[in-house]
């Protein structure tokens, strides 16, 4: 998961990246959370996130 976090880390850095869904912004700053290990309850939980909306 640290591979994760790295990468929602350089997306959230970058200037070229343009937060349009509320969604994928609040997994993006999940992600790149690194204080407490995900589990997989958390990660299917982002995933319904990102499938279903709001």
């Amino acid at each position: 998961m640290q591979a994760a976090a790295y990468i929602a880390d350089a997306l959230i850095m970058s200037d070229d990246f343009n937060f349009v869904d509320a969604g994928v912004s609040e997994v993006l700053f999940f992600l790149s959370d690194e204080r407490a290990p995900l589990s997989q309850e958390a990660v299917q939980a982002l995933w319904s996130r990102l499938s279903t909306g709001p």
